[in-house]
């Protein structure tokens, strides 16, 4: 499955067109979603996809926007950064005192770079982006307990086996559903 974005993007003087891929809700951070997905060698509509699930773009946080919160208050931003498992991104501070968090290109990052981490974990195999996914939003020992407790499934079997710790039982499948709509192909 392709990583890297030019593999599946056109490049346009050389700058990924995701801004004319995905929602409006989620157009606004094209160029975070850009730079963050160039920087961790993520796909941005994967991203993209991860951040409309995670916040609709901002438009379901509380304030709405890049600096709201959801989840209780423990998601941070954009991509929903959990405060109680990445306790110094949430804590960090730029030179004037504002959360990185609560700026879109940090937030995205972050998002992007734990992505990449979880990717790493479950290995350069086909398998690896559902589960990566799944972990994003369940954390990794829940998703290799559904993956051990359901046999060792693949395919769409093993989709269904990490969605079923997810939010909503169905997260994996929104996030890949979404991707392809936008063009993405995996």
């Amino acid at each position: 499955m392709p990583h890297h974005p030019s593999e599946e993007f056109a490049a346009v003087e050389g700058r990924w067109d995701v801004k004319d891929m995905v929602p409006v809700r989620v157009r606004r951070w094209a160029t975070e979603l850009e730079a963050a997905g160039h920087l961790t060698n993520q796909s941005p509509l994967i991203l993209a996809a991860i951040m409309d699930r995670e916040s609709l773009g901002g438009d379901a946080l509380n304030p709405s926007g890049p600096s709201g919160t959801g989840d209780g208050g423990h998601g941070l931003g954009l991509m929903q950064i959990d405060r109680r498992y990445h306790r110094t991104f949430a804590a960090a501070q730029g030179p004037d005192g504002v959360e990185l968090w609560s700026t879109p290109a940090w937030n995205v990052l972050m998002g992007a770079q734990i992505l990449a981490y979880n990717l790493k974990r479950f290995g350069s195999n086909p398998a690896a982006l559902p589960q990566a996914i799944a972990s994003y939003n369940a954390s990794e020992r829940r998703v290799r307990a559904s993956i051990e407790a359901a046999g060792n499934p693949t395919g769409d079997a093993l989709v269904s086996a990490v969605d079923s710790v997810t939010t909503g039982g169905n997260y994996v499948s929104t996030v890949l559903t979404a991707a392809r709509s936008w063009g993405w192909v995996g």
